[in-house]
């Protein structure tokens, strides 16, 4: 980040999974990056559902989140997250 004109950090590029539910690595790890720096952007890309987590993170000196949805409409989600509960 020390040489980088515009430096960025982000956790959570969509492939890996929800990020928010490593919250404590993650509040750690920017935690270590602020003792070092505090040049650049930390950003979160995340779905917002583990809000407790997210508090967490924001806590611990995030600047800026993207929340995605796949779909407000019930049945497509659902149909995507294959999950076994109803939002």
């Amino acid at each position: 980040m020390s040489n980088a004109p515009y430096p960025i950090i982000s956790f959570g590029q969509g492939c890996e999974g929800e990020p928010a539910l490593e919250a404590e690595k993650i509040a750690g790890a920017i935690a270590g990056i602020r003792q070092k720096t505090t040049r650049g952007l930390i950003n979160i890309n995340t779905n917002g559902g583990y809000t407790a987590g997210l508090k967490r993170i924001v806590d611990a000196g995030l600047q800026q989140m993207r929340v995605s949805m796949i779909s407000p409409v019930l049945k497509t989600h659902i149909a995507y997250y294959r999950a076994n509960y109803r939002p």
